[in-house]
Protein backbone atom coordinates (compact mmCIF):
# COMPACT_ATOMS: atom_id res chain seq x y z
CA UNK A 1 0.00 0.00 0.00
CA UNK A 2 1.37 3.33 -1.10
CA UNK A 3 1.72 5.68 1.97
CA UNK A 4 0.10 8.94 2.41
CA UNK A 5 3.00 11.11 1.85
CA UNK A 6 4.52 8.71 -1.01
CA UNK A 7 0.84 9.42 -2.51
CA UNK A 8 1.23 12.83 -2.00
CA UNK A 9 4.68 12.99 -3.97
CA UNK A 10 3.51 10.99 -6.73
CA UNK A 11 0.64 13.73 -7.55
CA UNK A 12 2.96 16.10 -7.76
CA UNK A 13 5.56 14.04 -9.80
CA UNK A 14 2.32 13.14 -12.10
CA UNK A 15 -0.81 15.06 -11.61
CA UNK A 16 -2.37 11.75 -11.16
CA UNK A 17 -5.01 11.84 -8.04
CA UNK A 18 -5.38 8.42 -5.95
CA UNK A 19 -8.70 7.10 -5.00
CA UNK A 20 -9.72 4.26 -2.10
CA UNK A 21 -13.22 3.72 -3.44
CA UNK A 22 -14.46 1.50 -5.93
CA UNK A 23 -17.60 3.32 -6.97
CA UNK A 24 -15.07 6.05 -7.87
CA UNK A 25 -13.39 4.35 -10.50
CA UNK A 26 -13.97 6.23 -13.92
CA UNK A 27 -10.62 5.61 -15.81
CA UNK A 28 -8.79 4.75 -13.36
CA UNK A 29 -5.67 2.19 -13.01
CA UNK A 30 -4.74 -0.27 -10.43
CA UNK A 31 -0.64 -0.74 -9.38
CA UNK A 32 -1.34 -4.06 -7.16
CA UNK A 33 1.38 -4.55 -4.74
CA UNK A 34 0.77 -8.48 -4.92
CA UNK A 35 -1.32 -11.18 -6.59
CA UNK A 36 -3.68 -11.49 -3.44
CA UNK A 37 -4.50 -7.60 -3.72
CA UNK A 38 -4.92 -7.89 -7.61
CA UNK A 39 -7.92 -9.91 -7.10
CA UNK A 40 -9.28 -8.32 -3.40
CA UNK A 41 -9.46 -5.14 -5.86
CA UNK A 42 -10.95 -6.63 -9.13
CA UNK A 43 -13.44 -9.17 -7.61
CA UNK A 44 -14.77 -5.77 -5.90
CA UNK A 45 -14.61 -3.96 -9.21
CA UNK A 46 -16.81 -6.68 -10.26
CA UNK A 47 -18.95 -7.37 -6.97
CA UNK A 48 -19.62 -3.14 -7.02
CA UNK A 49 -21.42 -3.39 -10.47
CA UNK A 50 -23.27 -6.38 -10.23
CA UNK A 51 -24.93 -5.25 -7.35
CA UNK A 52 -25.24 -1.87 -8.69
CA UNK A 53 -27.08 -4.00 -11.40
CA UNK A 54 -24.37 -2.64 -14.18
CA UNK A 55 -23.27 -4.68 -16.59
CA UNK A 56 -19.72 -5.95 -16.23
CA UNK A 57 -17.46 -7.09 -19.37
CA UNK A 58 -14.16 -8.79 -18.34
CA UNK A 59 -11.18 -9.54 -20.59
CA UNK A 60 -9.43 -12.53 -19.46
CA UNK A 61 -6.49 -14.11 -20.24
CA UNK A 62 -6.74 -17.42 -19.05
CA UNK A 63 -7.48 -15.34 -15.61
CA UNK A 64 -11.54 -16.08 -15.77
CA UNK A 65 -11.30 -18.89 -13.11
CA UNK A 66 -9.26 -17.21 -10.60
CA UNK A 67 -11.77 -14.33 -10.82
CA UNK A 68 -14.88 -16.57 -10.36
CA UNK A 69 -12.62 -18.16 -7.30
CA UNK A 70 -12.82 -15.05 -5.60
CA UNK A 71 -15.88 -13.59 -6.84
CA UNK A 72 -17.11 -17.28 -4.75
CA UNK A 73 -14.37 -16.94 -1.85
CA UNK A 74 -16.18 -13.72 -1.15
CA UNK A 75 -19.44 -14.83 -1.55
CA UNK A 76 -20.54 -13.22 -4.48
CA UNK A 77 -23.11 -14.94 -6.62
CA UNK A 78 -22.35 -14.51 -10.33
CA UNK A 79 -24.87 -17.56 -11.95
CA UNK A 80 -27.64 -14.64 -12.91
CA UNK A 81 -25.42 -12.18 -14.24
CA UNK A 82 -23.61 -14.75 -16.21
CA UNK A 83 -26.98 -16.14 -17.48
CA UNK A 84 -28.50 -12.77 -18.13
CA UNK A 85 -25.70 -10.85 -19.48
CA UNK A 86 -24.89 -8.71 -16.35
CA UNK A 87 -21.39 -10.29 -16.58
CA UNK A 88 -19.80 -11.08 -19.81
CA UNK A 89 -16.47 -12.66 -20.08
CA UNK A 90 -14.73 -12.58 -23.05
CA UNK A 91 -12.25 -15.53 -23.81
CA UNK A 92 -8.84 -15.59 -23.63
CA UNK A 93 -8.49 -16.24 -27.44
CA UNK A 94 -10.72 -13.13 -28.53
CA UNK A 95 -9.08 -10.73 -25.90
CA UNK A 96 -5.29 -12.11 -27.68
CA UNK A 97 -7.19 -11.20 -31.17
CA UNK A 98 -8.69 -8.07 -30.11
CA UNK A 99 -5.01 -6.84 -28.54
CA UNK A 100 -3.92 -7.53 -31.92
CA UNK A 101 -5.89 -5.12 -33.52
CA UNK A 102 -4.75 -1.62 -34.50
CA UNK A 103 -5.91 0.74 -31.72
CA UNK A 104 -8.58 2.25 -32.99
CA UNK A 105 -10.28 -1.11 -34.24
CA UNK A 106 -10.01 -1.63 -30.47
CA UNK A 107 -11.31 1.34 -28.91
CA UNK A 108 -14.19 1.12 -31.46
CA UNK A 109 -15.20 -2.56 -30.53
CA UNK A 110 -15.03 -1.44 -26.53
CA UNK A 111 -17.76 1.47 -27.52
CA UNK A 112 -19.74 -0.69 -29.20
CA UNK A 113 -19.71 -2.55 -26.31
CA UNK A 114 -20.76 0.76 -24.25
CA UNK A 115 -23.47 1.54 -26.54
CA UNK A 116 -24.92 -2.15 -26.71
CA UNK A 117 -25.07 -1.55 -22.76
CA UNK A 118 -27.25 1.29 -22.75
CA UNK A 119 -29.63 0.17 -26.06
CA UNK A 120 -30.20 -3.03 -23.57
CA UNK A 121 -31.26 -0.93 -20.88
CA UNK A 122 -28.39 -1.74 -18.05
CA UNK A 123 -27.25 1.84 -15.97
CA UNK A 124 -24.03 1.75 -16.41
CA UNK A 125 -21.01 -0.53 -17.67
CA UNK A 126 -17.50 -1.38 -16.09
CA UNK A 127 -14.94 -3.00 -17.97
CA UNK A 128 -11.70 -4.69 -16.87
CA UNK A 129 -8.81 -7.29 -17.71
CA UNK A 130 -6.27 -8.25 -19.02
CA UNK A 131 -4.22 -5.62 -21.19
CA UNK A 132 -0.50 -6.75 -21.08
CA UNK A 133 -0.87 -8.73 -24.44
CA UNK A 134 -0.32 -5.38 -25.72
CA UNK A 135 2.99 -4.54 -24.86
CA UNK A 136 4.59 -7.68 -26.98
CA UNK A 137 2.56 -6.84 -29.95
CA UNK A 138 3.23 -3.08 -30.02
CA UNK A 139 5.61 -2.46 -27.11
CA UNK A 140 5.12 0.38 -24.81
CA UNK A 141 4.37 3.23 -27.59
CA UNK A 142 0.84 1.22 -28.08
CA UNK A 143 -0.13 0.68 -24.83
CA UNK A 144 0.23 4.46 -24.46
CA UNK A 145 -1.72 5.17 -27.27
CA UNK A 146 -4.85 2.42 -26.02
CA UNK A 147 -5.14 4.08 -22.78
CA UNK A 148 -5.24 7.42 -24.00
CA UNK A 149 -7.52 6.93 -26.75
CA UNK A 150 -9.65 4.74 -24.02
CA UNK A 151 -9.69 8.32 -21.95
CA UNK A 152 -11.15 9.50 -24.45
CA UNK A 153 -14.28 7.60 -25.36
CA UNK A 154 -14.82 7.33 -21.42
CA UNK A 155 -15.10 10.71 -21.10
CA UNK A 156 -17.91 11.10 -23.70
CA UNK A 157 -19.73 7.92 -21.98
CA UNK A 158 -19.78 9.08 -18.24
CA UNK A 159 -22.06 6.34 -17.79
CA UNK A 160 -18.97 3.80 -18.23
CA UNK A 161 -16.18 3.14 -16.24
CA UNK A 162 -12.62 0.97 -16.88
CA UNK A 163 -10.22 -0.41 -14.16
CA UNK A 164 -6.74 -1.27 -15.37
CA UNK A 165 -4.53 -3.44 -13.79
CA UNK A 166 -0.73 -3.21 -14.51
CA UNK A 167 0.68 -6.34 -12.41
CA UNK A 168 4.67 -5.79 -11.70
CA UNK A 169 5.52 -9.45 -13.34
CA UNK A 170 4.26 -8.06 -16.44
CA UNK A 171 4.72 -4.32 -16.53
CA UNK A 172 8.20 -2.84 -15.76
CA UNK A 173 8.48 0.88 -13.75
CA UNK A 174 8.63 2.32 -17.19
CA UNK A 175 5.36 1.33 -17.91
CA UNK A 176 4.13 1.83 -14.92
CA UNK A 177 5.43 5.04 -14.85
CA UNK A 178 3.78 5.41 -18.34
CA UNK A 179 0.38 4.06 -16.95
CA UNK A 180 0.06 6.47 -14.19
CA UNK A 181 0.59 9.70 -16.80
CA UNK A 182 -1.79 8.78 -19.00
CA UNK A 183 -4.76 8.12 -16.42
CA UNK A 184 -6.56 10.26 -14.58
CA UNK A 185 -6.94 8.28 -11.17
CA UNK A 186 -5.06 5.68 -9.63
CA UNK A 187 -6.84 3.20 -6.96
CA UNK A 188 -5.32 2.66 -3.85
CA UNK A 189 -6.84 0.24 -1.57
CA UNK A 190 -6.29 -0.78 2.04
CA UNK A 191 -6.10 -4.13 3.71
CA UNK A 192 -7.23 -4.22 7.68
CA UNK A 193 -3.66 -5.53 7.92
CA UNK A 194 -0.18 -5.88 5.74
CA UNK A 195 2.81 -6.49 6.79
CA UNK A 196 4.13 -8.43 3.32
CA UNK A 197 3.95 -11.40 5.05
CA UNK A 198 0.27 -11.62 5.59
CA UNK A 199 -2.13 -9.61 3.97
CA UNK A 200 -6.41 -9.58 5.56
CA UNK A 201 -8.69 -7.69 4.35
CA UNK A 202 -12.47 -7.70 5.00
CA UNK A 203 -15.01 -8.77 2.23
CA UNK A 204 -18.37 -7.55 4.58
CA UNK A 205 -19.59 -7.65 7.76
CA UNK A 206 -19.22 -11.00 9.12
CA UNK A 207 -15.69 -11.93 7.34
CA UNK A 208 -11.90 -11.78 7.46
CA UNK A 209 -10.04 -12.93 4.81
CA UNK A 210 -6.06 -14.17 5.49
CA UNK A 211 -3.61 -14.56 2.34
CA UNK A 212 -0.26 -15.19 3.35
CA UNK A 213 1.73 -16.59 6.98
CA UNK A 214 0.37 -16.35 10.06
CA UNK A 215 3.78 -16.55 12.67
CA UNK A 216 5.08 -15.17 15.54
CA UNK A 217 5.71 -11.64 14.32
CA UNK A 218 2.37 -11.00 13.54
CA UNK A 219 0.43 -13.17 15.62
CA UNK A 220 -0.73 -10.27 18.31
CA UNK A 221 -2.16 -8.34 15.59
CA UNK A 222 -4.30 -11.23 14.16
CA UNK A 223 -5.59 -11.97 17.10
CA UNK A 224 -6.71 -8.35 17.50
CA UNK A 225 -8.19 -8.27 14.56
CA UNK A 226 -10.26 -11.68 15.49
CA UNK A 227 -11.23 -10.14 18.67
CA UNK A 228 -13.04 -7.17 17.20
CA UNK A 229 -14.31 -8.83 14.31
CA UNK A 230 -15.70 -10.91 17.10
CA UNK A 231 -17.58 -8.09 18.52
CA UNK A 232 -18.68 -6.94 15.61
CA UNK A 233 -20.18 -10.07 14.98
CA UNK A 234 -22.10 -11.09 18.22
CA UNK A 235 -23.29 -7.14 18.37
CA UNK A 236 -24.83 -7.77 14.80
CA UNK A 237 -26.53 -11.28 15.60
CA UNK A 238 -27.74 -9.74 19.11
CA UNK A 239 -29.78 -7.22 16.78
CA UNK A 240 -31.01 -10.06 14.89
CA UNK A 241 -32.26 -11.90 17.65
CA UNK A 242 -33.89 -8.96 18.97
CA UNK A 243 -35.56 -8.64 15.61
CA UNK A 244 -35.96 -11.49 13.75
CA UNK A 245 -35.87 -14.92 15.73
CA UNK A 246 -35.85 -16.29 18.97
CA UNK A 247 -32.82 -16.44 21.12
CA UNK A 248 -32.80 -19.65 21.26
CA UNK A 249 -32.32 -20.18 17.20
CA UNK A 250 -29.93 -17.23 17.08
CA UNK A 251 -27.66 -18.13 20.69
CA UNK A 252 -23.62 -17.64 19.76
CA UNK A 253 -21.50 -19.92 21.15
CA UNK A 254 -18.20 -17.70 22.02
CA UNK A 255 -15.47 -17.69 19.11
CA UNK A 256 -16.79 -20.73 17.52
CA UNK A 257 -19.98 -18.77 16.27
CA UNK A 258 -17.95 -16.21 14.35
CA UNK A 259 -18.23 -18.04 10.88
CA UNK A 260 -18.58 -21.78 11.57
CA UNK A 261 -15.80 -23.07 9.87
CA UNK A 262 -12.89 -21.32 8.39
CA UNK A 263 -11.66 -21.65 4.73
CA UNK A 264 -8.48 -22.49 4.28
CA UNK A 265 -7.46 -23.35 0.31
CA UNK A 266 -9.45 -26.14 -0.34
CA UNK A 267 -10.11 -27.59 3.38
CA UNK A 268 -12.26 -26.94 5.64
CA UNK A 269 -11.02 -26.32 9.30
CA UNK A 270 -13.43 -25.85 12.39
CA UNK A 271 -13.18 -22.01 13.33
CA UNK A 272 -13.29 -22.44 16.92
CA UNK A 273 -10.73 -25.41 17.05
CA UNK A 274 -8.05 -22.62 15.24
CA UNK A 275 -9.15 -19.69 17.53
CA UNK A 276 -8.62 -22.13 20.41
CA UNK A 277 -5.19 -23.44 19.02
CA UNK A 278 -4.30 -19.50 18.28
CA UNK A 279 -5.14 -17.94 21.75
CA UNK A 280 -3.20 -20.84 23.24
CA UNK A 281 -0.28 -20.21 21.19
CA UNK A 282 -0.09 -24.00 19.36
CA UNK A 283 -0.23 -22.70 16.12
CA UNK A 284 3.19 -21.81 14.47
CA UNK A 285 2.56 -21.06 11.31
CA UNK A 286 -0.20 -21.31 8.46
CA UNK A 287 0.27 -20.95 4.98
CA UNK A 288 -2.20 -19.98 2.01
CA UNK A 289 -1.45 -18.41 -0.51
CA UNK A 290 -2.61 -16.29 -3.49
CA UNK A 291 -5.23 -16.26 -4.46
CA UNK A 292 -6.98 -18.36 -2.15
CA UNK A 293 -6.54 -17.23 1.39
CA UNK A 294 -7.99 -18.09 4.73
CA UNK A 295 -11.60 -16.64 5.75
CA UNK A 296 -13.39 -16.19 8.82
Amino acid sequence: MGKPDADAERVRMTGISTIDDIGRVEHTCLIPDSEDHLWEATAAYVAGGLAAGERVVYFENETADVLLDRLADDRVPVACALADGGLIIVPTARTRQVCAYPVADIVELMRQQIVDADIEGWPGIRLAGESRELLPIGGLRKLVEYETAVDVLLTAHPNAGMLCRFDRRFFDDEAVAAMREVHPTELVTSALYDDTLLRVTGSAATALRFAGEIDLSNRPQVRRLLDVKKLGRSRVDEEHREQNAPESEQRWHGSASLIGKAKWQAERTDYGRFASAFQTNKIETIRAGPPRGLYF
